[in-house]
């Protein structure tokens, strides 16, 4: 809290009624910290405003790597499955084979973040 607000509130703190009209109470307060609070919870808005604005673009940033991490942990899983199949006789012709499938299983994997 700034200087100047604290020192509103220590000054206000304990207001007394000054007058009374139709049953509502007025109290005096001086114009100079009633402009004050008003410009400062004008700014104190805009600055709501430009920080929910920073929170939902967060948001949708975080909600992308999601997305990415999800595929990347999909990819990454069929591969530690695959070392099952690796040591299996025959279901890979060669070991170019099973690294092209490795490739491939990547590759995809990246062309889907771009899109």
């Amino acid at each position: 809290m700034s200087k100047e607000l604290e020192d509103i509130e220590a000054k206000y703190s304990t207001l007394t009624v000054s007058s009374e009209k139709n049953g509502t109470e007025y109290a005096e307060v001086d114009v100079e910290d009633l402009a004050f609070l008003i410009q400062n919870g004008f700014k104190q808005a805009e600055r709501v405003q430009e920080l929910e604005q920073k929170l939902a673009e967060i948001r949708f940033v975080n909600n992308d790597y999601d997305k990415i991490n999800k595929r990347y942990r999909a990819a990454l899983e069929e591969i530690i499955t695959l070392e099952e199949y690796n040591n299996m006789p025959n279901f890979w012709h060669d070991e170019g084979d099973f690294y092209d499938y490795l490739e491939n299983l990547a590759r995809k994997a990246l062309e889907e973040e771009e899109k």
